[in-house]
Parts: structure tokens; C-alpha cells; sequence
């Protein structure tokens, strides 16, 4: 494993408390992106759009931030993973507040999410690069798996808002709750734990990533594959489970539940992952290929195929982001901001156009058809990982 003197110094942040503020800090800054998604049923009623709307809308918060992903590595790199993180919680606050107050047809709320975008490109990379500098590398492993459940996290909020919020004081509530967290989520950022570990251990010069791009690229590909996958289910599962016959507050809950399964499950995975030689990327893809066995489960769209499904769909098939990230950070220790930007874009490509194809294919109802072709792309996204995983083998020093 390569080494830097941007890796963490002796003396580290408490790991507890850290965790827990940068795990809050990139829930909220992406929470906007989850709450779209979630709010879909009521959004679609009151402003009058299809699923096929639906499905630009959610995804658009992706696809922005894979046009940014890279640049907004780079940045957090040069202004500190703390200060982007926390920069990326005000945007997000901004974003949801608006909505709130605003928001009277799909199209504002199609800008508000490519907005929402960039607050998610900057926080990823941000909060990957301030795990790195305050958090020791021997428990990278679960710094990355807390930081990484705040994806589900953020979904789960946003399930349990449907019962909660939304169908008692509007959605419109729901945003400004959403606004507030984020807020919170900005204030919580420890960046003087960060600028107290550069004054022990300065950075290192910027090392290009020129010749190493080859196996980034073909792993942003399949993270993007998985993303897809996950975006899909994010994006869509409330609305499929609705369709299948659960009525519109139980669906929330089914939501939340996932979500609380797959943040049990990055969890369990990283602390593994701390105490195992195993590699990374080999236990990603074999996650993504269990995972899609359930997706086609799904496809039934039955309500006894969800109930059996979705703790495998979220346990398995959306469980292994952090690892993914501890894999790249591992193989990439002299640059982890810039080389997880690289990685982050094709998650956020995948997240992106998952949803639109995903949302294209069920404007007709056809939600079978989408869980069907979200598990090809998690056998694909595994593919992907192992080639990867052989081409920086090759890359790697005698």
C-alpha cells in the first residue's frame, strides 16, 4: 500500500465524535437529491408531471455533479476536505429551502436539483479527504462505511418524512426540515481538526494522476453501473411498491426500512473490512452480483416479493460504496480527494441516468421491466470491478 504525508497523523481526531459529524454533514448535503425521490407521489400531484419527469428530476442532481465531480475534487484538495464538505451543506440548505418556498412546477424543481449536484460533488470528495487526514488508516475501513451510509441514511430520512411530514403538514415542510438539517449538518464540520492535523503533517506535493487514470476510469465505470442500480431503487421504490398495492405511508416506511438495513450492513462491511487482507474490490463485485438476484426478485412486483427483496436489494446490492472508496483511497494514498473525484463521477453518472432510464422505462407502469434491467447492471458494474482491480496490479510498482 502506498503511503503519503497526507495520510493521517499519529495523533487523530476522536473517532467517535468525528465520524458522527461528518457522517450528519454529507447526509444533509445530499439529502435533496433522496427527499425528490421520496416526495415523488405528492410532488407529481400537486404540480401536475409524469413519471417520466419524475425519473429527469431525480436524476439530475447526478448528472450535474458527474460533470463536476473531478474539478470539485481537485478544489477540495487545495481548500481542505472540511472546508468543501461544509461549503457543500450551505449550498445544499440554500437548495431545499427554496423548494420550500418556490418551488410551482417540475421544471424549477429540475434546476433546484442540478444545483443540489454540485453541493453533492463537492461534499463526496470533501468527506473522503477529511477521513483521510483526521482519522487514523487503520480504521479507514469504517470511516468510510459510516461516511458512506449517509446516502441510505439521507433515503431514510426521506421514507420516514412520507409518514412523518409529508402526509400530515405537506411536503413543502418536509424541504424546510430538510433546509435546516443541512444547515446544522454545515455548522458540525471539524475543520480545525483538519487544519490541526496539516500543522503537524503538511501535504505532500500534488501528484498527477496522469498514467494512473486507466484503472480509475474502468472502476468509475462499474461504480457507475451500481450507481445506476441504486438509483433506481432510491428513486423509484416508493412509487413500484405504491403500484404493487402498499398503500402511500407504508411505502415510506418499507423505504426507511431498507435504508436502515443497508446502513447496517456498510457498516458491518467496513469494520470487516478493517481486520480482513481481503481485497476490496473482489468483495464489492460479488456483493453487486448477490445483490442483483434480488433486484429480479422485485420484478415480480408483488407486494411478498418486495417484503422479501428489499433487505437483500439494500443489504447487498447498495451495501458496498464505502468499501469501493476504502479500495480507491488504499491504492491511491497520496491523492485520495483527487482520485475518489475521478471514481465519484461515474457514481454520479450512474446515479443519474439509472433514474431517467429507469423512470423512461415505468412511465407505463412497467416497473418489473426496470428492476430487471437494474440487476444487469449490477452484474455488469461487477465485471467492471474485477478488471479494474486487475489493471492496477499491473500498474503497481515491482
Amino acid at each position: 500500500m502506498s503511503t503519503s504525508t497526507d495520510a493521517p497523523a499519529s495523533t487523530t481526531a476522536p473517532i467517535g465524535r468525528t465520524l458522527a459529524a461528518v457522517s450528519f454533514a454529507t447526509t444533509t448535503a445530499v439529502l435533496t437529491a433522496f427527499l425528490l425521490g421520496s416526495q415523488g407521489v405528492q410532488l407529481r400531484r400537486e404540480l401536475d408531471f409524469d413519471i417520466a419527469a419524475l425519473g429527469v428530476i431525480v436524476a439530475l442532481p447526478w448528472l450535474a455533479a458527474s460533470l463536476t465531480s473531478a474539478l470539485m475534487g481537485h478544489w477540495c484538495q487545495r481548500i481542505g476536505g472540511g472546508v468543501g464538505l461544509r461549503i457543500a451543506g450551505l449550498t445544499s440548505a440554500a437548495v431545499q429551502l427554496a423548494i420550500a418556498a418556490f418551488a410551482h412546477s417540475w421544471w424549477f424543481l429540475a434546476v433546484a436539483a442540478a444545483v443540489a449536484g454540485l453541493a453533492n460533488s463537492l461534499a463526496q470528495p470533501g468527506a473522503n479527504l477529511l477521513l483521510t487526514r483526521v482519522v487514523h488508516d487503520s480504521r479507514h475501513g469504517l470511516a468510510f462505511a459510516v461516511k458512506q451510509s449517509a446516502l441510505p441514511f439521507a433515503l431514510l430520512l426521506g421514507g420516514v418524512a412520507v409518514p412523518a411530514l409529508t402526509l400530515t403538514v405537506g411536503w413543502r415542510w418536509t424541504f424546510v426540515g430538510g433546509g435546516i438539517l443541512a444547515l446544522l449538518g454545515a455548522l458540525v464540520v471539524p475543520v480545525r481538526a483538519e487544519r490541526a492535523h496539516l500543522a503537524e503533517a503538511p501535504p505532500s506535493p500534488r501528484v498527477p494522476l496522469r498514467g494512473r487514470l486507466g484503472p480509475l476510469v474502468v472502476l468509475a465505470m462499474g461504480v457507475g453501473l451500481g450507481a445506476a442500480a441504486a438509483g433506481g431503487l432510491a428513486g423509484f421504490l416508493t412509487s413500484a411498491t405504491v403500484a404493487a398495492g402498499v398503500a402511500e405511508g407504508p411505502a415510506g416506511w418499507l423505504l426507511a426500512a431498507g435504508s436502515a438495513i443497508g446502513i447496517t450492513s456498510r457498516l458491518l462491511v467496513g469494520s470487516w473490512a478493517d481486520r480482513s487482507t481481503r481485497d476490496p474490490f473482489a468483495a464489492v463485485a460479488t456483493m453487486m452480483v448477490v445483490g442483483s438476484a434480488f433486484y429480479v426478485v422485485m420484478a415480480a412486483q408483488t407486494v411478498p416479493a418486495y417484503l422479501v427483496a428489499i433487505p437483500f436489494a439494500f443489504g447487498a446490492g447498495w451495501a458496498w460504496p464505502g468499501l469501493f472508496n476504502l479500495g480507491v483511497v488504499r491504492a491511491h494514498a497520496d491523492a485520495p480527494g483527487a482520485s475518489t473525484g475521478v471514481t465519484q463521477t461515474g457514481t454520479y453518472l450512474g446515479a443519474g441516468l439509472g433514474p431517467l432510464l429507469f423512470g423512461t422505462i415505468a412511465d407505463d407502469g412497467a416497473f418489473g421491466l426496470g428492476w430487471l434491467l437494474a440487476a444487469s447492471w449490477l452484474v455488469a458494474g461487477a465485471v467492471a470491478m474485477v478488471v479494474g482491480r486487475r489493471l492496477l496490479d499491473r500498474r503497481r510498482p515491482a
